[in-house]
């Protein structure tokens, strides 16, 4: 037993060095290893499964997110600072929208998020602020969302951390967000770290983004404000 105890923190120390998370990352950015680690994985039963523990409450609850704190209002000030009132705005894995209710107080009128946690989707539904006419948003997987999408759908799209990173990557969201933002994208993310860290930068680069400013929001949490090219 203590064998197996020593092995285990071995293979998790190996799993979270600098070494660990560059080769993680190169498996994760680059559409043949992701894909090779999607299949050994069992393919979209592993999609789905990586989605189960955030389906339901269990894990963690809705609540926690319902509010924004000051690195959560500094996205929000910023988005207001680049972005117009009349302008398509994605929040990917919204949860329970404290992001698009926020933007909704200061006049933005064209909110759209999905989630794949359905109390937290019903809870922005029963919020003060929602209106349907104004906030579009969808209980579901981010594979089942993009499906119906259509070209520069939306023109931009903002996440918080501990979404983007969580996904798969055998399903290509960047592929999908260059496909289906227009304008860009203002994305919070910890570059090193949850469980697919990738080459973020380079991926804006390799899907039609040009980044024009980074931005630290807290330790190894960045936000990158990028713009569409091409």
């Amino acid at each position: 037993m203590r064998d197996s105890n020593i092995v285990r923190k071995l293979i998790l120390w190996a799993w979270a060095s600098f070494m660990g998370v560059f080769i993680r990352k190169v498996i994760n950015t680059f559409r043949p290893t992701a894909n090779i680690l999607g299949k050994l994985q069992g393919g979209q039963e592993r999609i789905k499964k990586d989605t189960l523990k955030w389906m339901h409450e269990g894990h963690y609850k809705s609540d926690d997110y319902s509010s924004l704190d000051a690195n959560g209002r500094a996205l929000v000030d910023y988005v207001c600072n680049h972005a117009k009132t009349n302008e398509k705005i994605l929040d990917i894995c919204c949860n329970q929208g404290r992001f698009i209710l926020e933007l909704r107080r200061r006049s933005y009128t064209k909110l759209y998020g999905f989630d794949v946690m359905g109390a937290a989707i019903q809870k922005l539904k029963q919020s003060e602020d929602y209106n349907a006419d104004l906030i579009h948003v969808e209980h579901c997987l981010a594979q089942e969302y993009f499906a119906d999408k259509g070209d520069k759908y939306f023109d931009w799209a903002i996440t918080y951390t501990a979404t983007i990173e969580l996904i798969h990557p055998q399903f290509d969201i960047f592929r999908e967000l260059g496909r289906t933002v227009n304008k860009g994208m203002f994305l919070v993310l910890n570059e090193n770290g949850h469980s697919y860290p990738r080459f973020y930068r380079l991926l804006h680069w390799m899907n039609g983004f040009k980044i024009v400013a980074i931005s630290k929001q807290a330790k190894n949490i960045v936000l990158i404000h990028s713009v569409k090219v091409r």
